[in-house]
C-alpha cells in the first residue's frame, strides 16, 4: 500500500472499515437515510392503508395537498433538523 493510500486512523476512536474516513462518514449517511427512508414510507403506507379502509382518505386527496405558510414553515424546521442529524458524522472528521 502507498503512503497515499494507507489509512489515518480516525481521531474519533471509532473503527475504520473503507479507505478514506469520509467514505465511512458517507457510508454512515447513506446507511442513516436509508433506515429513515423505510420506515417512513413503511409508517405512511400503513396510515394511507387504515384511512383509506375507513373511508376517511382518497389517495387524490394527498396529491392535491398544498400546506399553509405556518405548515411550510414546521416542515422547513423539521427538515433542517433532520439534514443536520444526517450529516453529523462528517463533524468528526479532521
Amino acid at each position: 500500500m502507498s503512503k497515499h493510500e494507507e489509512r489515518a486512523e480516525p481521531a474519533t476512536g471509532e473503527p475504520a472499515f473503507l479507505p478514506h474516513p469520509m467514505l465511512d462518514r458517507l457510508l454512515d449517511i447513506s446507511v442513516a437515510l436509508a433506515a429513515e427512508v423505510w420506515a417512513e414510507r413503511d409508517r405512511r403506507e400503513t396510515l394511507e392503508r387504515v384511512l383509506t379502509a375507513r373511508g376517511q382518505l382518497d389517495a387524490q386527496e394527498i396529491e392535491a395537498y398544498l400546506p399553509d405558510e405556518a405548515e411550510r414553515s414546521a416542515r422547513k424546521a423539521e427538515r433542517d433538523a433532520f439534514v443536520k442529524r444526517i450529516f453529523a458524522g462528517l463533524k468528526t472528521l479532521d
